[in-house]
């Protein structure tokens, strides 16, 4: 029977992952599922934490949204979370006014 991890130590075994990026990649079913141990705990097989590092190695995998050509640019999808919650930049571009001045330039 292989060790449980607890988050410390996964986080050391694969590089510092963060909390958000392990439970976002359990989701997405490229990282090993934690188990409950109490109601308040989990922790992770040791094996399956190594197994999932071995992968790495040998490329077979990747973790998603890593590559340069992965990042997309553009206009943020506000709303898609719920909520009021909006582009930290929008207010920025909210309040700023440009206007057209008489010679064809742009002015702030």
């Amino acid at each position: 029977m292989s060790n449980l991890l607890r988050f410390p130590a996964v986080q050391h075994k694969t590089g510092g992952l963060s909390r958000t990026t392990i439970w976002r990649l359990e989701r997405e079913g490229c990282f090993p599922k934690r188990r409950d141990i109490t109601p308040h705990t989990v922790a992770w097989n040791e094996d399956e934490i190594d197994a999932w590092i071995q992968s790495r190695n040998e490329g077979v995998g990747r973790i998603p949204g890593t590559r340069k050509s992965d990042i997309v640019v553009g206009t943020p999808q506000i709303g898609k979370t719920g909520g009021n919650r909006k582009h930290p930049a929008s207010a920025k571009w909210k309040n700023r006014r440009m206007e057209e001045s008489p010679d064809g330039k742009m002015k702030s």
